[in-house]
Parts: C-alpha cells; structure tokens; sequence
C-alpha cells in the first residue's frame, strides 16, 4: 500500500493504464518535460516519486525519526518532540502523496481517491496527535 509498493506493482506486473493521458499530463506538469516515450510509465513515476523524495530527505528522515522513537512508543508521547518540519513542509509532503496516489488510481483503476484534504476529520486527528507529542497553539486554518 505504499507509493513504492504501488510503483514496483505496476512495474512487476506490466501494467498500463486505462486513460495514460492523465500520466502524461502528471508527468509533464512534475517535470516540467514531456513524457519519455522511451522509458515506461512506471519507470518515468518511479522518476518523479524519486525526485520528490530526494528534494524531501531531510524531512521524511526527521519524519520517520519522530515515528519510530516518539509516536511509536506511548510513554515517551509526553516528551516535546523537536526538530519536526514545518507544517507548510508537512502539508506539501501530504498534497503531493495524495495527488499521486490520485492521479494512478484514476489513470490505472479509474476510480476516485476519497478527498482527504476537505475532510476535516483528518484535520482534527493529526492536531490531536500533535497536541498529544507536546505542541501547542497548532494553527489549523489560514488566510491564504
């Protein structure tokens, strides 16, 4: 269920997709290059997942550091977790994973992710988390 699981899949299994226009125009807007006709769809995603997490590295690092020594264990929840990325970081790290979880799904299964992003729920859960590690005055909502 990862985005690299769901990459080697593909790949592994040769899929293509149903509508390969919707891939081409994510690979093309990513890239900011047309897609390389030369190279497989699974290839060229596998490129722009790749290229997105070396941009990020630092932050997932602190991110899955926090994961597996803070949140993964409940006695030390109560303990300020330093060094996090700014939520502007968290947010961009959120909409691109769930952009390319929704452009596959719709190119390859040709459904539609649940918006995650207008659901509140999701809002409400992840301050409580943040709330729960130590932080205070989460802001939730802004004027841009």
């Amino acid at each position: 269920n990862s985005i690299f699981g769901i990459l080697d899949c593909i790949k592994n299994k040769g899929l293509s997709p149903l509508n390969d226009s919707l891939i081409k125009d994510y690979i093309s807007e990513i890239t900011g290059n047309p897609v390389n006709s030369e190279c497989s769809y699974a290839e060229q995603l596998r490129g722009v997942v790749d290229n997105f997490y070396d941009e990020r590295k630092m932050s997932l690092c602190r991110f899955r550091h926090a994961r597996d020594k803070k949140f993964a264990h409940s006695e030390s929840i109560e303990d300020q977790i330093k060094d996090l990325p700014s939520y502007d970081e968290m947010e961009k790290i959120f909409d691109f994973c769930f952009e390319f979880i929704s452009v596959v799904s719709n190119a390859y299964l040709n459904v539609v992710q649940h918006k995650i992003n207008d659901d509140n729920r999701f809002s409400r859960s992840i301050c409580k988390l943040f709330k729960d590690s130590g932080m205070k005055n989460i802001a939730m909502y802004f004027a841009d």
